[in-house]
């Protein structure tokens, strides 16, 4: 029997309680955890960035509608909203993807409205409405492109929280359920052999650490990429 057996050359991060490669489940693990936070951060960035759009091209009632919407979201915290929506639909992975989705949209909303609002101000978008542009043609052609920096660096960010959201969910059991694997079910799997056989519990939370990490970094780089071109498109942007 394997269980809970020790690293060795056959097992390098050693077996599970029921004698299952830990680093074999951390691999299958982790296209679980990537796949499911991804979706949910796409469904938040077309969501929140679509009424963030809309609100700042349109303005008027839609606009005090959506920042009313995005503030009664903002005004409860994100795995407080995904716990309260996984617990009344029920644990799987459809229901995680689209709480984690909605807990993780009014953010982008709101910041996809603020940068809206900022490139709608400039003078060669006004000089477009001047001339006669459709709103339509100013948002795809001024709005959109500008709005794009925000856009990434939000759900660059939204995909770390919403990694972390996703592991603690599968951890507490309204996450991904059994047979599929996750980084949060391992950690909760390891836990009753953490003074004993600490290796399956803090291997799935270091792996929850440095895909985290990597994620804010990557963001990072892809905010100061996608600055640079948006600065030049507005330098070279016509009416």
């Amino acid at each position: 029997m394997r269980a809970w057996a020790a690293p060795s050359p056959e097992h390098w991060l050693g077996c599970d309680a029921v004698g299952r490669d830990v680093l074999s489940r951390l691999i299958v693990g982790s296209r679980a955890s990537l796949t499911t936070a991804t979706a949910a951060v796409v469904l938040a960035t077309a969501l929140g960035g679509g009424l963030g759009l809309l609100a700042g091209t349109i303005g008027g009632w839609t606009d005090r509608l959506v920042v009313l919407l995005v503030d009664l979201g903002l005004a409860f915290p994100k795995p407080v909203v995904a716990l309260l929506l996984t617990a009344a639909w029920g644990p799987g992975e459809p229901a995680l993807v689209v709480a984690l989705g909605i807990a993780a949209s009014p953010a982008i909303a709101r910041l996809t409205r603020a940068q809206v609002m900022v490139v709608r101000a400039e003078l060669f978008v006004l000089a477009a409405l001047a001339g006669g542009a459709t709103p339509g043609h100013v948002l795809l052609r001024h709005l959109l492109p500008g709005s794009l920096p925000v856009l990434a660096a939000s759900a660059g960010a939204a995909l770390g929280q919403t990694m972390l959201a996703e592991a603690a969910l599968s951890f507490l059991g309204l996450g991904l359920q059994e047979p599929a694997v996750s980084w949060g079910g391992l950690i909760r799997d390891g836990l009753p052999a953490l003074r004993t056989a600490p290796v399956l519990a803090l291997s799935a939370s270091a792996a929850v650490f440095v895909a985290v990490a990597g994620v804010n970094a990557a963001a990072d780089g892809a905010l100061e990429a996608l600055n640079g071109r948006a600065v030049g498109s507005r330098h070279q942007a016509s009416p």
